[in-house]
């Protein structure tokens, strides 16, 4: 799985490594396999940006 943080342009392995309450673009074939909770804000082509929740 890889996530981008906004504004760092950075990739992450898991969402696990992305804090509570931040922001992350995702491919939206993956949101189903989220291991945590998560909130979809929108989607744009084939991805998703998601709020990752306590």
């Amino acid at each position: 799985m890889k996530a981008e943080l906004p504004g760092f342009k950075e990739q992450v392995a898991s969402i696990s490594q992305i804090a509570v309450l931040s922001y992350a673009w995702i491919y939206a074939d993956q949101s189903p396999k989220l291991p945590r909770s998560y909130r979809i804000l929108g989607t744009v082509k084939e991805y998703q940006l998601i709020q990752v929740l306590p």
